[in-house]
């Protein structure tokens, strides 16, 4: 590997932990045109895309990336992330269900697939994917117990599923898991409201608060 394409990637990988997201692009693109078959700094490049908000940049590379290595968990769930981020649920499904048919133990592609079921799911007004969707949050939960995303994903399927208690108890661990996700207060105080729990839901909205103080 030529020196001149190491120092570019070097250089790239700086910039990006400086948070000069186009500069490093800009140097990780030249260490590329070296090295065009340089599987890391492609998937460098790709998530510094991803940071920078160019998704449809990250989708090339990753793609790129999977032509040499089609067998790779991770850039199958890069690529379903990067899907998500542009809202095309379908092809994000695809790439998750290949993340975890190649690692059954990935935790992040379970969450992901159970949070695109459940887009889809929404968006087609289709019950039966609610099923799916808690099945892969179940999933995720068992392999990552203290993962608050997968609780609060998991509360969410349960409430669509009628489960209207599991719900309730699974959005309360979300938030013990992590007092700081907001999402998981949410989902409590939604359910809370919806169940006419309107004391318990005033004591949320004042814990709510104090997290959306704390992100701002």
């Amino acid at each position: 590997m030529e020196e001149l394409a190491k120092q570019h990637f070097a250089d790239g990988s700086r910039l990006y932990e400086k948070g000069k997201l186009s500069e490093s692009v800009a140097k990780l693109k030249a260490a590329l045109q070296i090295e065009p078959g340089w599987a890391d700094a492609r998937r460098l490049l790709a998530f510094v895309l991803c940071k920078n908000g160019n998704f449809d940049g990250a989708i090339v590379e990753y793609k790129t990336i999977l032509k040499a290595e089609p067998n790779n968990a991770l850039t199958h769930y890069s690529l379903g992330r990067a899907y998500s981020m542009v809202k095309e649920w379908e092809l994000a499904l695809v790439q998750y269900k290949a993340a975890t048919n190649i690692d059954p133990n990935y935790a992040n592609a379970h969450l992901g697939l159970g949070l695109t079921l459940a887009m889809i799911a929404k968006d087609r007004k289709q019950q039966s994917l609610w099923g799916e969707a808690k099945q892969s949050f179940v999933r995720a939960f068992t392999l990552e117990p203290q993962e608050a995303r997968s609780i609060a994903g998991l509360a969410n399927a349960e409430w669509h599923l009628d489960n209207k208690l599991m719900a309730l108890k699974m959005a309360e661990r979300a938030t013990e898991a992590d007092q700081a996700y907001k999402y998981g207060w949410i989902y409590l105080l939604r359910f809370q409201i919806l169940s006419g729990k309107l004391v318990d839901a005033w004591i949320t909205v004042r814990k709510l608060r104090k997290v959306e103080r704390f992100h701002s």
